[in-house]
């Protein structure tokens, strides 16, 4: 596949400072196949309908069959074209302009495929859009401009002189190990509070601080197996799993620099432990609520270099972070498939995200309603079929970063739902930043794990949908302890739950390719079929039997700030957010939005910071801001036609 030119600006900045013909900071290897077999997934669709599957059918453009044809469940090829379209819309973050123009292109498929679009769900949200940021040093033997990975999720921002002060280690900032900082962030909270506390009165005022972190902490898929229920990897024990390398950046920890206030710092500048490669656009942390300092990101040699630097002498620094505030509107969108029953099966995701796989669980929504509303009589599910799409995971806002605004604002679908199955992540592909190896493909899929209600849903659902799919290297966890956003069905709604991620460690990289070239169209196929069959046996279970045998069903594990959240949203008509040229008719403001958002406790897996990337013109400024109009389609030589996206993938492509 060549990598084509992405029209976003992060993806310009990219351009620029790797040259011509070079990837994102490295030379693309090919891409992963799948270790699922074209019969295994031929296989797991025929098990879902029961008979042999279906014979690919006439799509046209818009994905909708012809007259009284059945939609098959996809190919790899539909999957990929529905996908590529999704990247073609440029980053999605919140209230950008891709955003927008993917929910509008979720709708106008959801309409096609024959279901009722209810009222929007939307919601008032300042979305932070960095234009530009560098660092530079200004004296010393080192003087000069700095590579910065990217820039902190929702950091203050600068004027465009930035800011200056004197470069200072931080030192004996808190380290914390992995485990601790996964399963006890209150205590990493309070080691950095005490820090803080114990910096001299004034010696830092006007500082740029250098604080080196330990992330990504080190990590072995043993997070898996300490709370899995069934691992499916043919050939393999448990201890293999704890053999594998789980050290990701959107994993933390990260600081909240609202705990740094007291010092009266100009700026700050994180160091990493990852390489430049796998650190250049990352969005860690997605869950950073506003922070009241600019902060930027550098990978561990240039933090190597700026440590030593900094201990030579303080040497004066310029931090630039240029990031105006857009008021917008976010829309949350629900589509419904009638059945004959009123009991309902809630499919959920949500449709903000960075690249291929960070979200194109809207792509699978789309799939499945496709699928299932063009089904005959006799072959239709019984109950109906709702299909959830919320707008903020990457917004760091309380009730739209997950389910919970969605099942508030629609109690009367939640009282009346069987279970609910929450899709992200599909088709990923495992890629490890290893110091001596340098960033590279494993070769094996990337681990999925799929938190699933215990009892009968685990029994009768969850593991028999995942036998017959052959699906390797997935794994079922028991709740209540779970990163996926579709959490809130489980825990405040006691909905019964099957909830499936995938976590690589370039999940929330912005990328000029949208990191299409660790996509893997056949694991993203057979993954669809699951879920499919998981739909399936949602609908033919018994209700009541499903609420049993777990006792954290409906027991909600919300954060305070989560669980005191109320509802803000407005309903409107379903249409697009904006006239296709600007966020939601926002009004921008350079600096901070409202400050009054509590800090919320650093959940187990939150996700990290915001992605940008290379450096342009002498001060190695980065241009990382948004277009102001809708990104056009990019130039993807082998790009399967949508008319024809039962085809197979094209040679070299995902």
């Amino acid at each position: 596949m060549r990598e084509s030119g992405h029209p976003d600006p992060f993806g310009r900045a990219l351009a620029q400072v790797d040259g011509p013909g070079s990837g994102p900071g490295i030379t693309r290897r090919g891409l992963v196949r799948s270790t699922v077999t074209a019969s295994a997934m031929a296989a797991a669709m025929a098990g879902i309908t029961d008979r042999p599957a279906v014979a690919a059918t006439p799509v046209r453009a818009t994905g909708t069959a012809t007259a009284g044809a059945v939609v098959p469940l996809p190919a790899p090829g539909r999957i990929e074209a529905d996908v590529r379209r999704m990247v073609a819309c440029g980053p999605r973050l919140p209230g950008w302009p891709g955003h927008d123009e993917w929910c509008t292109w979720l709708t106008d498929e959801l309409t096609a495929a024959g279901l009722r679009i209810e009222p929007c769900d939307e919601y008032a949200y300042d979305s932070y859009q960095p234009a530009d940021f560098a660092l530079e040093i200004l004296d010393g033997p080192g003087a000069g401009p700095v590579e910065v990975a990217t820039a902190y999720v929702r950091s203050a921002g600068t004027s465009a002189q930035g800011v200056t002060g004197p470069l200072v280690v931080a030192d004996g900032f808190p380290t914390p190990g992995a485990i601790e900082a996964l399963t006890n962030p209150a205590a990493v909270t309070a080691a950095i509070r005490a820090w803080v506390a114990a910096v001299p009165a004034q010696s830092l005022r006007g500082a740029v601080l250098l604080i080196e972190l330990t992330t990504p902490a080190q990590l072995t898929a043993v997070v898996f197996t300490a709370i899995s229920t069934y691992l499916q990897w043919d050939g393999h024990e448990a201890a293999d799993w704890g053999e594998i390398d789980y050290s990701r950046l959107w994993l933390g920890p990260w600081p909240d620099l609202n705990d740094f206030t007291s010092l009266g710092l100009a700026g700050v500048v994180f160091t990493t432990t990852a390489s430049r490669a796998a650190l250049r656009g990352n969005y860690s942390s997605h869950t950073a609520r506003p922070q009241p300092l600019p902060a930027l990101v550098v990978d561990r040699e240039t933090g190597a270099a700026l440590r030593a630097q900094a201990t030579a002498g303080r040497p004066r620094a310029r931090l630039t972070l240029v990031s105006p505030v857009k008021q917008v509107r976010l829309r949350q969108i629900t589509a419904v498939l009638p059945g004959e029953s009123d009991e309902c099966v809630i499919v959920n995701t949500h449709t903000d995200g960075q690249n291929a796989f960070e979200e194109n669980g809207g792509a699978a929504v789309v799939a499945l309603a496709r699928h299932f509303a063009s089904l005959p009589a006799g072959r239709r599910l019984r109950r109906t079929l709702v299909f959830a799409l919320y707008p903020g995971h990457m917004s760091g806002r309380v009730g739209i970063e997950n389910a919970r605004a969605w099942i508030l604002r629609h109690p009367d679908l939640v009282r009346r739902a069987v279970g609910a199955v929450s899709i992200e992540h599909l088709g990923a592909t495992e890629w490890i930043d290893d110091p001596e190896r340098g960033y590279h493909a494993s070769g094996e899929n990337e681990i999925y794990g799929i938190w699933t209600t215990q009892g009968p849903t685990f029994d009768t659902i969850a593991r028999p949908a995942l036998v017959a799919s052959r699906l390797q290297r997935h794994a079922l966890l028991r709740p209540p302890l779970q990163i996926t956003p579709g959490a809130p069905f489980h825990s405040l709604a006691g909905v019964p739950h099957v909830s499936g991620i995938a976590g690589p460690s370039y999940l929330v990289v912005v990328s000029p390719s949208g990191e299409l070239d660790k996509f893997d169209a056949g694991l993203a196929a057979t993954q669809v079929a699951f879920y499919a069959d998981v739909v399936r046996r949602f609908d033919a279970a018994d209700r009541a039997a499903l609420r049993t045998g777990d006792p954290t069903l409906g027991q909600d594990t919300g954060t305070p700030e989560e669980r005191a959240y109320r509802d803000t949203g407005t309903s409107t008509a379903c249409v697009p957010a904006t006239d296709g040229s600007a966020a939601g008719g926002s009004t921008a403001r350079d600096g901070l939005g409202p400050v009054g958002w509590l800090v919320g406790a650093v959940a187990v897996g939150a996700a990290l910071t915001t992605g940008a990337v290379a450096a342009v013109r002498a001060r190695r400024r980065h241009r990382t801001k948004p277009p102001a109009g809708p990104s056009p389609t990019p130039d993807m030589d082998g790009a399967p036609d949508p008319a024809g996206a039962d085809d197979p993938p094209t040679s070299g492509s995902a």
